[in-house]
């Protein structure tokens, strides 16, 4: 058996480098997702590690806002010398935690954190006594008042050296801050992560952050190994110490809060990455399946002459498992260091569009080293096994007359799934059209996702009258080609829908995420200058954190500016949660956005808020409803003396309040968002020249119309799209080896169809021209076909999001037709193997000679035997 099959191996060369080539695209896919998932996983382990202690105390409300509270008393040394007395605590260290910084390249860009946070404060290292998960792993710990340590990637990123001073970018009033960088901070274990780390020394620190006062505040506590003392108690001692401003938690409760912070970001890049994952993972079942079973079939007339001599099943199938198990080991083997390098292109692709999952790609851990290869090798192996199996001694006997198939044959699995479109169809209707509708965007989501997968194996039932119409428009130009290469594709839906199944769900998911993005672009660019009121914009372009009052003032000072005003971010506590308050003078803040008071009225004095209408549903407030909240350490009784809605495309905080409310307990005032009108006949490009010196000052700030606010919050609301255009290109080679290697294995087993063709009339081109024209025929019906698929899906997502940013639809046209068009080179790549096969196979003589196909394939291992 074994002679026979080494034998016979010269026959099967190209259907094991197909087959060997579709393993290692598949394992490169699927490990490209675990390692993309895996980074994200050990991005949030490494903050979370960097931040949280056995007990840590913290101002109250900082690990949830980090401007929910201005910074209350210091403590002092002596507390934490007292707090390190308790029984079972092991050492207590003070520590100084910083505000949001962001380092100024050396091109004088801004360096922003993506996925995870700066970390910022004074360097706490591991030692043989406990401390932060962070080691000095190049230069030095800082010393001196103007010194720093920076993780290596925001060294790197940032342009700088050892040595070199470094600018930071610091949210509020405050002034940038210039210090000498003298380390590299690593965290212990070098796990990888996402956030940027800006560590200063002690006193430092105390400069920056605490504006000179000494103490701390923070304490990081480590609990004694062999502590008997349970952590609640120890917790109720330190409450006797620690001032009230300041709350105490546990490890499980900061990295909960770190968590917390990343949530948003992280659950979409892990929900993308899932989702990603499952795509690829089944695309790549089929392919390896689909190219497995072609191998294994090509050997059928070799192991039924096997068994008609008398081999027993098993005998015959244990060479070809072994050989599908070794196809299996060496494309997992060379897929997975490709799927690592992919899975690091694509997360430089995703900073490049605002989001980045993390820094390294952390290397597989052997449970997802061995999942790799099982995938590979199990659906191989599973694959030759069900062929090899199968195969009887009768098969080696002479075939009866083949009984002609209709001319459109169709298996009940393509209907069932234009059956599964029409569903995804009425989701996407329930969801966005039917009023009242809970939750319109899961709908949406649902139905987008059951249209994309139902059209992917419905593409040989959607895609049948377009086959037939490029046959019959082709037949004057190529005659009985067209019509016969038109056939070919639609006699096989399978291996039809099978070919083209990652063409299209990649065409549909970009389709879908680009009619979203456009959508986006343009829901921006007619609600804005509707909504906002104003010639030029000054904004920040930190998330969070505004900047210096003075500039608005300022601002106002300006020859040939009209009127200015604005409004700025303060968060408080209530219920112990953050609660985004927008603060505006009384009367002003109508001149900047439109809003409705739908009940009441608006602000007029201190202490009085207006909610919005989903923030009342929440919460149960209504008008006239009175509540506490903490400002600045200091309980306020506020009062709800209306209900607003914001005006369409207008993003404002849940609550409204006057300035007042935060200052007049001493929260400092600053602006998040200046608006400024012109007088008519003034100058705007002068009137802006001035603005942008004035706004020089401080690194984060932007000056903006109303065309540029608008692409900006466009931008926004399109980055899924751009994102996930990534994926494309992965998708694009799995098609083209789909369709390559259907055809390649279509080209050795209709040698006799061809020889027959040639034997009444065609010549050898006209053959090779009929197999490169039903591969064209497959790539462009399925790049046609997944585009309308995700148009679509980009249509329901949008009516399911038109509350959320999505109000208007938009068609890029010409992204759509760009993506029909790369069917067509798809399937002219496809074409390129398939046709040089074609070309290759001998004269019609052959089908002169006595013997079926299957005796003929049977002649080598008989030899051999």
């Amino acid at each position: 058996m074994w002679k026979a099959s080494l034998h016979t191996l010269g026959n099967r060369v190209w259907q094991m480098l197909l087959c060997l080539c579709a393993i290692i695209i598949s394992v490169a896919a699927v490990s490209a997702a675990i390692s993309l998932n895996a980074l994200v996983r050990t991005t949030t382990e490494g903050v979370v590690a960097a931040t949280a202690a056995d007990i840590t105390v913290v101002p109250a409300g900082s690990l949830i806002a980090v401007d929910a509270v201005s910074a209350p008393p210091p403590l002092s040394a002596d507390t934490v010398a007292n707090v390190s007395e308790i029984p079972g605590v092991a050492r207590a260290r003070g520590q100084i935690r910083g505000d949001v910084l962001f380092p100024i390249t050396s091109d004088g860009e801004l360096l922003k954190p993506q996925l995870a946070p700066t970390i910022t404060g004074s360097f706490l290292p591991t030692d043989d006594d406990g401390g932060a998960h962070m080691a000095i792993s190049d230069g030095r710990a800082p010393e001196g008042e103007d010194e720093v340590v920076l993780d290596r990637p925001t060294l790197e990123r940032s342009g700088y050296e050892l040595g070199d001073t470094v600018t930071f970018a610091r949210t509020g009033p405050a002034p940038s801050i210039e210090a000498t960088v003298v380390g590299v901070v690593a965290l212990e274990g070098d796990r990888p992560a996402g956030a940027s780390y800006a560590l200063f020394s002690e006193a430092a620190a105390r400069t920056h952050f605490q504006a000179g006062r000494e103490g701390f505040n923070s304490i990081w506590v480590d609990v004694a190994d062999d502590a008997e003392v349970d952590v609640e108690v120890m917790v109720a001692e330190m409450r006797e110490l620690i001032a009230s401003e300041y709350q105490i938690v546990d490890g499980a409760q900061v990295a909960s809060a770190t968590q917390f912070q990343l949530y948003p970001r992280l659950t979409v890049a892990q929900v993308g990455l899932w989702v990603a994952g499952l795509l690829t993972l089944g695309i790549a079942a089929a392919l390896i399946s689909s190219t497995t079973a072609h191998l294994v079939a090509r050997r059928r007339g070799e192991a039924a002459f096997l068994r008609r001599l008398g081999a027993s099943p098993g005998r015959v199938a244990l060479p070809i498992l072994a050989e599908a198990l070794l196809l299996g080991l060496a494309g997992s083997a060379i897929g997975m260091p490709i799927g690592q390098a992919l899975a690091a292109e694509l997360n430089d692709l995703g900073r490049q569009h605002g989001l980045s999952l993390g820094t390294v790609i952390p290397a597989l851990s052997s449970t997802e080293a061995w999942l790799c290869v099982g995938i590979g090798v199990v659906i191989t192996v599973l694959a030759g096994h069900r062929h090899a199996t199968a195969v009887s001694f009768t098969q080696a006997l002479p075939p009866r007359p083949l009984i002609p198939r209709p001319r459109l044959h169709f298996s009940d699995a393509a209907w069932t799934s234009v059956g599964l479109v029409a569903v995804g169809v009425g989701l996407l209707a329930v969801g966005t059209i039917v009023p009242g509708m809970p939750l319109p965007w899961a709908w949406a989501l649902l139905g987008a996702g059951v249209v994309l997968v139902g059209t992917a194996i419905a593409t040989p039932v959607l895609g049948a009258p377009l086959v037939r119409l490029v046959g019959l428009l082709g037949r004057p130009a190529l005659r009985d080609v067209s019509t016969i290469a038109a056939r070919n594709v639609t006699r096989h839906p399978v291996r039809f829908a099978k070919a083209t199944a990652a063409l299209v769900l990649g065409v549909g998911l970009v389709a879908t995420f680009a009619v979203l993005g456009a959508s986006g672009r343009a829901s921006a660019h007619h609600d804005l200058p509707e909504n906002v009121h104003g010639d030029l914009f000054v904004t920040s372009s930190a998330d969070d954190g505004g900047f210096n009052r003075q500039v608005a003032e300022l601002a106002a000072a300006l020859p040939g500016v009209e009127r200015v005003a604005s409004y700025g971010v303060q968060t408080a506590l209530h219920g112990g949660d953050p609660l985004r308050v927008l603060v505006a003078a009384p009367g002003t803040l109508e001149s900047v956005v439109n809003y409705e008071v739908t009940d009441g009225r608006d602000v007029d004095a201190n202490d009085e808020i207006m909610i919005s209408a989903d923030h009342a549903a929440a919460s149960g407030l209504e008008r006239g409803n009175a509540f506490n909240v903490v400002v600045n350490q200091q309980r306020v009784e506020v009062r709800v003396v209306g209900i607003f809605q914001a005006a369409r495309g207008v993003e404002l905080p849940p609550v409204i309040s006057a300035r007042g409310t935060f200052t007049d307990r001493g929260v400092t005032d600053v602006d998040d968002f200046v608006a400024l009108e012109l007088a008519r006949a003034a100058d705007v490009g002068a009137v802006r020249t001035a603005l942008v010196d004035i706004a020089g000052t401080d690194p984060l700030l932007r000056v903006q119309d109303i065309d540029e606010l608008a692409d900006s919050r466009g931008a926004a609301l399109a980055a899924a799209a751009d994102t996930v255009d990534s994926l494309l290109t992965l998708l694009t080679w799995i098609a083209i080896i789909g369709i390559t290697g259907t055809l390649l294995i279509a080209v050795q087993e209709r040698k006799p169809e061809f020889r027959a063709l040639r034997l009444v009339g065609m010549d050898r081109i006209q053959v090779s021209a009929m197999v490169a024209l039903e591969a064209v025929l497959m790539g462009t019906v399925g790049g046609l076909v997944g585009t309308a698929a995700g148009a679509i899906a980009g249509w329901g997502l949008q009516r399911g999001l038109a509350t959320m940013g999505y109000p208007f639809l938009e068609i890029p046209w010409g992204g759509l037709w760009g993506l029909v068009g790369l069917g067509v080179l798809v399937g002219l790549a496809s074409a390129v193997l398939p046709l040089l096969a074609a070309l290759r196979l001998q004269g019609p003589y052959r089908i002169l000679h006595r013997g079926s196909a299957a005796q003929s394939v049977a002649e080598s291992p008989a030899n051999a035997v």
